[in-house]
């Protein structure tokens, strides 16, 4: 895909020093350095250091002035979100759900099912301006448009390009709509992940802004044949499968009823496991299925704001970590505010286990290290961390710590203040697509939701419809 590979700008190519500001780097050992400066050069880091030294080092570089109460984190991640929720603003299910299943018949599934593409790509393009204003450059997106299958990944993938973020893209694969369309979205899957992966030079990797995997809905929509034709798909493919797992009882009951078996139980024994699945939720697993996880490498995005919405339990993430899972936090498309959903994450944990010290720690990690680990593996490069050699996705913040800011204090600070106060700059591959509280993107806000407001008019009436049956 052309548009995965932005063009350099001739002052990108040129070089950009930024600071001097306080800049915490995430990842594994996370840091938090004062007077620092970040080096960027065509849409990687190039150097991170002291501000003084980096200027001394670097003097042809042009300069941007962060002086002043500014924070820098890398660009945030979301582990799993659904753009396509965007129309469902205002809108509520067809009738009272009395449990989960009822939520998807008659809320999502009947959405989904009246989406055209032109609402696909306008569904994706407000969530994507919402990422930027928020912080979050890099976007695992997990997609449903049964009526619009054929051309609905390219349709988000263009809104992603449009916006200029970083992405990795499936479109969901499911029975509940007959086999047309099932088959349908297994072509969309490999056709677009055939497409993603022509990118092959180093040069051209390391600027790849989207990727893919190969979607799923959930086991108890997906018989074993529909599983077998995926598998056979995925064997001249490089990805792994992102399909939600376990995320309510239903889904294991169902399992257990026809197979015999869990659903991790039942994705190993189809062979779909692997160091680039991501098994989104993963609430009702046994600590044997997470064992089986763990030894296949598999990624988990777990998602608690929405579980707790849902009302369909919460992840044991404490066995999950303990069991050596590469667990990372997403939003199930409840928003695009990754600081928003860290900061609620323990709050599920808490009142699950009545214990008001639980997953503060493990919730900030899954932002902090989680994240940056899964989006690296997908896209073959250094993502969401600062450092020499990561891709120069950075976001600015204007905060003034109230008590000493370090490496010890710094998730204190990460979630009770950063996440209060506003992005004031986001940058992602060395671009800067908002600047201080302005987007500089080549859409215009205002122009986007127009248009989706006049398309989701439409589609309000098709979803109300009685011609229209979920």
């Amino acid at each position: 895909m052309a548009t995965a590979v932005p063009a350099l700008s001739p002052e990108l190519q040129s070089g950009l020093l930024i600071g001097p500001a306080t800049v915490c780097t995430f990842g594994d050992r996370p840091r938090v350095l004062a007077s620092a400066g970040i080096a960027v050069s065509e849409g990687v880091i190039a150097a991170v250091g002291p501000h003084a030294a980096l200027r001394r080092r670097f003097p042809s570089f042009r300069r941007y002035d962060t002086s002043g109460p500014s924070v820098i984190l890398p660009g945030l991640i979301c582990a799993h979100h659904h753009f396509y929720s965007t129309f469902a603003r205002g809108l509520g299910p067809i009738k009272r759900p009395k449990n989960f299943v009822d939520v998807l018949r008659y809320m999502w599934w009947r959405l989904d099912r009246n989406l055209t593409l032109d609402d696909v790509y306008y569904s994706a393009a407000i969530a994507l301006i919402e990422c930027v204003k928020s912080g979050t450059t890099t976007v695992i997106d997990h997609h449903a448009s049964a009526r619009a299958v054929r051309g609905s990944l390219r349709a988000v993938a263009r809104a992603v390009s449009d916006v200029g973020l970083r992405a990795n893209l499936c479109y969901e694969v499911s029975d509940r709509d007959g086999p047309k369309i099932a088959a349908e979205g297994i072509e969309e899957n490999a056709g677009f992940l055939s497409d993603v992966s022509q990118a092959t030079s180093d040069e051209r990797r390391v600027r790849r802004m989207i990727t893919g995997s190969f979607g799923l809905h959930a086991s108890f929509t997906l018989s074993d044949e529909t599983l077998r034709r995926v598998r056979r798909r995925l064997e001249s493919l490089d990805a792994g499968v992102h399909i939600h797992v376990a995320e309510d009882l239903a889904d294991r009951k169902d399992a257990l009823k026809k197979y015999r078996m869990g659903v991790v139980e039942r994705l190993e024994k189809t062979d779909l496991l692997c160091d680039k699945t991501i098994l989104a939720h993963a609430i009702h697993i046994t600590p044997a299925e997470r064992k089986i996880a763990a030894k296949k490498k598999c990624m988990i995005a777990h998602n608690p704001t929405s579980n707790l919405n849902n009302a369909v339990g919460v992840a044991d993430l404490a066995g999950m970590l303990r069991d050596g899972l590469l667990v990372g936090l997403g939003t199930d498309g409840m928003r695009s505010n990754m600081l928003d959903e860290a900061k609620f994450a323990p709050l599920a944990h808490r009142m699950n286990l009545r214990d008001p010290a639980a997953a503060f720690v493990e919730s900030a990690d899954l932002l902090v290290k989680g994240n940056p680990k899964i989006a690296s593996r997908l896209f073959g490069y250094p993502v969401g961390v600062i450092e020499k050699g990561a891709a120069a996705d950075l976001i600015r913040l204007e905060y003034c710590p109230p008590t000493p800011f370090t490496d010890e204090t710094f998730y204190g600070h990460l979630l009770f203040g950063l996440a209060n106060v506003r992005v004031r700059d986001t940058m992602a591959a060395g671009r800067f697509l908002m600047k201080n509280g302005r987007l500089t993107i080549g859409l215009r806000e205002e122009a986007v939701a127009e248009a989706s407001r006049r398309l989701a008019r439409k589609f309000r009436k098709r979803f109300l419809s009685a011609a229209r049956p979920a």
